[in-house]
């Protein structure tokens, strides 16, 4: 009797230990948790393309319908999350062998390796290993492994000049699988993309690019990354309203997701809603701890409210392994604020010589680099040959229209800076503080086409606020 006794003793002890093995491992416990990739050479016969793709493919599967607050590891600042996962690929035999380390409260905890066939199977695996529910794979990876790393590498790149063979190694997936979202989103972001880079895209691009957007959360509608890249695009196209709505929705149903906040401040300040964007970026460092937020983006709310030690503090210091095109803008814009000219031109120089960087922001960064050396003229020739290959773009980005009238404050010519203002305007940047607020534009204030210019920011503000008050931002 007492064996019998003791074995089911140690029976519940042992069932006890697996309920809080899992439990240790439930979301709500492991929140938030940074996720890193291992250095490139832990994943061999990658290129650089598919290993950042691949990253951005497996945190997709981490956040889909798991309820994890999940941040890129490059992105975590101090005093941000103190679990973590990293993860490693190679490939062995024919089987997809991942790497995975996880720890928690910053020790050591639990490491181990998973493998299967495929690269798609090995990230359900991994999910597994981690006891969260597998519900994104089927969604958000092709399931034939020959398209995998194609779409690893359109996930991950920015398209340079022609962008035609993706758009094909697209279609062909496509053909095979349409009912994979990540397909349709990859095309739809290397088409927004290519609309904001080129002015010689066609029309139907921009139809075409917002239906893939819809097709993918058609597919996939708790699909956070999807709704965030769709979100900045309604916002660049002149829209907040659609993005706010949009992204308000997708937080409703995600509320643990920390880049849709990121996004609903890029919508938010752009209509000038402050006080919004303000409380999304305090919800998502609530959830995910002080982060940068995502590769290739800026958080100008600070810039507008004034703060900017806050806001270099998240551009944080110049990166080692290689220039930073926005970053590097940004580093050199808030330099100059502060009157510190050396430092702007190292910066800018920096930006401007970026490999395959954001070419509208290299153009803007010669343009001060220009400047600041003393070379007006050509400065200003420069930037105008830059306003006047933005005009037909199709994706306009009023904020970055904005930028372009500062510039042309900045280099001493306020008609112009005028008139590239109202453009701005006109294209959906009404963040009425900054323009009040920056000192690029003094020389533009005080004329009565000025005054006529902030009275229309004034009453889109005021429809804006009575749209989105504060209770819309519940955060």
């Amino acid at each position: 009797m007492r064996r019998i006794v003791l074995i089911l003793a140690l029976l519940a002890a042992a069932f006890a230990g697996v309920l809080e093995y899992r439990r240790n491992l439930r979301p709500s416990a492991m929140a938030p948790l940074e996720f890193r990739l291992g250095p490139p050479e832990a994943f061999p016969g990658l290129t650089p393309l598919e290993r950042r793709g691949f990253g951005v493919l497996f945190k997709d599967c981490l956040e889909y319908r798991t309820g994890l607050a999940v941040v890129e590891g490059e992105s975590v600042l101090p005093g941000g999350p103190r679990n973590a996962l990293t993860v490693a690929l190679d490939r062995r035999g024919g089987k997809v062998v991942l790497h995975l380390a996880l720890e928690r409260a910053g020790r050591a905890g639990r490491a181990g390796d998973v493998a299967a066939g495929t690269p798609a199977e090995a990230v359900g695996a991994a999910l597994a290993w981690l006891g969260l529910e597998d519900r994104a794979r089927g969604l958000l990876l092709p399931r034939d492994p020959a398209f995998f790393w194609d779409l690893a590498r359109m996930t991950a790149s920015r398209p340079i000049g022609s962008i035609e063979d993706d758009l094909r190694a697209c279609a062909l997936i496509l053909e095979r699988e349409p009912g994979c979202a990540g397909v349709w989103l990859a095309r739809a972001r290397l088409l927004n993309n290519h609309i904001l880079d080129d002015n010689r895209a066609p029309a139907p691009l921009q139809d075409q690019c917002e239906q893939d957007f819809l097709t993918a959360l058609g597919l996939a509608p708790d699909f956070p990354r999807a709704s965030t890249l769709f979100g900045r695009f309604r916002t660049e196209i002149g829209n907040p309203r659609a993005a706010l709505d949009l992204l308000l929705d997708a937080i409703r149903r995600n509320p643990r997701v920390p880049r849709l906040y990121e996004a609903v401040a890029y919508a938010a300040r752009s209509a000038g809603l402050l006080e919004g964007a303000s409380r999304a970026l305090a919800r998502r460092d609530a959830l995910s701890g002080p982060s940068r937020g995502e590769a290739e983006i800026t958080e100008n709310t600070y810039l507008y409210l004034g703060q900017l030690d806050r806001f270099e503090t998240v551009l944080g210091p110049e990166s080692t392994e290689g220039p930073d095109t926005l970053r590097d803008f940004y580093r050199g814009y808030a330099r100059l604020l502060r009157g510190d000219r050396s430092g702007a031109a190292h910066h800018f120089h920096r930006a401007e010589s970026t490999p395959g960087g954001n070419r509208a922001f290299m153009d803007l960064a010669g343009v001060y680099r220009l400047g600041l050396a003393g070379r007006r003229d050509e400065a200003l020739a420069e930037l105008r040959r830059v306003w006047a290959e933005r005009i037909p773009i199709r994706i306009p980005d009023g904020e970055f229209t904005f930028k372009l009238a500062e510039a042309f404050g900045f280099l001493g010519s306020p008609d112009e800076a005028q008139d590239v203002a109202n453009r701005a305007f006109a294209q959906g940047f009404g963040c009425l503080r900054w323009y009040e607020q920056s000192p690029f534009l003094a020389g533009a204030r005080g004329t009565p086409r000025w005054t006529a210019l902030h009275q229309h920011l004034e009453e889109r503000l005021a429809l804006m606020e009575a749209a989105y008050p504060r209770r819309r931002f519940p955060f």
